[in-house]
């Protein structure tokens, strides 16, 4: 029998704190513990926010605050998509008035790092990390030590593969947590 993990024990106290009203329902979505993926369209439908899924030539996607409407390029990989909405999530809780235009200001700018920041969180908690290196460690019959032997690519892949998130975001992630070194 699976273990099941609320979300409220893979964030801190702190991080749940963004989700205001709705924290409580938030921190109560359920992960099987043979799962490491957060449920972002679960967390947004939760907290009242419409998908529109539509085309961009040069952008992932946008948020309105105005709306409560959340658009995002489907012509991107998922793991993409799920970046960009967990990213355009970040505006909304990080309560970022209007629609980003693209800006190349230093406030615009501020904004966008704290949004991807809150996005990286969001989708790639410390917890569910730690918890994906224990489950390669077992997959691989490996100790963490012996991990630690891995060529940092195949590491970055695995639990990429196993948050169902892009290479790259996973890299960033841990390279910031700390783990990698750039």
């Amino acid at each position: 029998m699976c273990k099941v993990y609320k979300y409220s024990e893979l964030y801190s106290t702190d991080f749940m704190s963004y989700f205001d009203n709705k924290k409580e329902v938030i921190s109560d979505i359920e992960l099987q513990s043979d799962e490491y993926s957060i449920d972002i369209d679960k967390i947004i439908a939760e907290l009242g926010i419409e998908v529109i899924e539509t085309y961009f030539d040069s952008h992932s996607g946008k948020y309105d605050a105005d709306t409560k409407k959340m658009y995002v390029n489907i012509l991107e990989p998922l793991q993409r998509q799920r970046f960009t909405k967990s990213h355009e999530l970040g505006h909304f809780v990080l309560k970022h008035e209007g629609i980003s235009e693209r800006e190349q200001t230093p406030v615009a700018n501020a904004k966008e790092r704290a949004a991807n920041q809150f996005a990286a969180e969001l989708l790639m908690p410390q917890k569910l990390i730690i918890k994906a290196i224990d489950r390669m460690a077992i997959d691989y019959s490996m100790t963490w030590e012996e991990l630690d032997t891995l060529n940092d690519e195949i590491i970055i892949t695995y639990l990429a593969e196993k948050l169902n998130v892009s290479n790259p975001a996973m890299k960033y992630r841990l390279i910031n947590l700390g783990v990698l070194s750039i």
